[in-house]
């Protein structure tokens, strides 16, 4: 070998181990930002919890309420025999809504 070509070679295998350590310190995995933290702690420690849906339960307005439904419901029984006969009372969709909504409420009312 002549003096040219281990020159050569001594500068082409640094570059090379330098290129390899380059590529592959490139193929590391990304680490993802973290979510900051609250700006104000104190405000979030010292508000109060709101009370409960159970402590504002009303009694007669739930009875009030489930009444309707129950009367709604007889109502809409006897408007789906007319629809079984071929007639649609103008009426019944806005009571199915209505017993969907009072539904809804109650629910909300009495499960935690």
């Amino acid at each position: 070998m002549n003096s040219y070509t281990v020159t050569k070679l001594l500068w082409i295998v640094p570059l090379l181990l330098l290129f390899a350590s380059v590529e592959a310190s490139g193929q590391h995995r990304p680490t993802y930002p973290h979510p900051p933290q609250a700006a104000d702690t104190a405000t979030v420690e010292n508000v109060q919890p709101q009370p409960s849906q159970r402590a504002r339960l009303n009694p007669a307005e739930l009875q009030q309420e489930v009444q309707e439904l129950s009367s709604l419901a007889q109502d809409l029984t006897q408007d789906i025999d007319a629809v079984n006969r071929g007639l649609l009372p103008k009426d019944t969709v806005d009571k199915l809504k209505r017993v969907e909504k009072l539904a809804k409420r109650l629910r909300k009312e009495i499960a935690p």
